[in-house]
């Protein structure tokens, strides 16, 4: 079973993983940081939360991997969380960076029962 992430953890590990595919060399915590305007103290130990609890591993010069377990819970998260993303941006029109935070903030908020019946509507 899976470790429970707040929402905080949830909404820094998606940010990871959006920089990550951005710039194809795993999480880095500075990233993170400034996508979200918060300190990179906090992401730190955010991070050390979340390698702690297996969904990343810790690599040299503060760069971390998703372990099989993070990339099984971003494999079912991620594609909704992309779908409202683009249905914000594309559909309602909303900047890239408002899109972004919507789409964030649905997905650490609801349930993920509830973000699968939501995507079937969009």
């Amino acid at each position: 079973m899976q470790p429970p992430l707040t929402r905080g953890q949830l909404k820094c590990l998606l940010m990871g993983v959006i920089t990550q595919k951005a710039a194809c060399e795993g999480i880095r915590g500075i990233d993170i940081a400034s996508a979200l305007g918060v300190s990179r103290a906090s992401i730190r130990k955010i991070l050390a939360i979340l390698t702690e609890k297996g969904y990343l591993v810790h690599q040299k010069q503060q760069v971390y991997l998703l372990s099989d377990t993070g990339k099984e819970m971003v494999d079912r998260i991620f594609p909704l969380y992309e779908k409202i993303f683009c249905y914000f941006h594309q559909i309602v029109h909303l900047s890239e960076f408002d899109a972004r935070e919507g789409a964030l903030a649905l997905v650490i908020t609801l349930n993920e029962d509830n973000l699968k019946d939501l995507c079937k509507h969009l």
